[in-house]
């Protein structure tokens, strides 16, 4: 079975449907192929990026604990806290500019 799949940068619901496509045909088709059920060496719920980028992300997060802890929002101790980690990964996560 071939599959061609045709993305138009400039139909929004058409990319969001075609990648829809895409992890259905992941999902239903090659999990049978693969060893341990994994679908593909990378997952398509993986995010990756190099090593700039999270040297980025890293100094994004230093910057931002010295930020809140000037401010009085947080507390040095808190530093290390899941709460605050979670909060922070989840911007980043969600590719909110910071």
């Amino acid at each position: 079975m071939k599959t061609v799949i045709v993305l138009d940068t400039e139909d929004t619901k058409g990319l969001a449907a075609a990648v829809r496509i895409a992890k259905h045909l992941e999902r239903e088709y090659l999990s049978d192929l693969m060893p341990n059920k994994h679908t593909t060496k990378y997952s398509s719920h993986d995010l990756s990026f190099s090593r700039i980028p999270f040297i980025k992300v890293l100094r994004a997060f230093a910057k931002q604990i010295r930020d809140d802890v000037e401010s009085g929002d947080l507390k040095l101790e808190d530093v290390g806290g899941l709460r605050y980690t979670k909060q922070f990964t989840d911007r980043v996560w969600n590719d909110e500019k910071f």
